[in-house]
């Protein structure tokens, strides 16, 4: 996990408050899971409402699924960053469980007009974001790459290994 000191700010703000249940609106998108399409991973959800949306209009995949597996959570929040960041792990732990293979990136940015969280599988040489988080003066944001291996390592036990 990642973040610039921005998000780390804020979320030392919110100290120990208990996290926000997620509204049945948000559960539902993870809930229903993801779906490949070409090349691309994509919550079901939101895919189902793309558009006109098509793969050539993005430079890479990332860029395309950044597009679709992304969403405003100040539309359902008046405190959008403890509520986006229960919803980026709900995001990860879907992904995880729905058993793919590779790592997906959960990207939380939050700046004056409100809070996304986006998400895309992790590929060499495509990124969403600037490595260098503390290059966003004006967003918070968070980065969590959830792998089935790191997930699976977590559960086992010294005896299991």
């Amino acid at each position: 996990m990642r973040m610039n000191l921005t998000m780390k700010g804020l979320l030392d703000d919110l100290g120990s408050k208990p996290p926000p249940s997620l509204p049945a609106e948000l559960s539902a998108v993870t809930n229903e899971g993801f779906v490949i399409q070409g090349a691309c991973s994509f919550l079901r959800v939101l895919c189902e409402h793309r558009g006109n949306a098509i793969p050539s209009m993005f430079p890479d995949e990332t860029g395309y699924e950044c597009f679709i597996n992304n969403i405003h959570i100040d539309a359902h929040s008046n405190e959008p960053l403890p509520l986006a960041m229960v919803f980026a792990d709900e995001v990860g732990k879907a992904w995880v469980s729905s058993g793919s293979r590779n790592s997906l990136r959960v990207i939380v940015s939050c700046n004056d007009t409100g809070c996304v969280v986006r998400c895309h599988v992790v590929r060499p040489q495509q990124s969403w974001h600037d490595e260098n988080l503390e290059a966003y003066k004006h967003d918070a944001v968070w980065v969590n790459d959830y792998s089935p291996d790191i997930i699976a390592l977590e559960g086992e036990t010294e005896g299991d290994r």
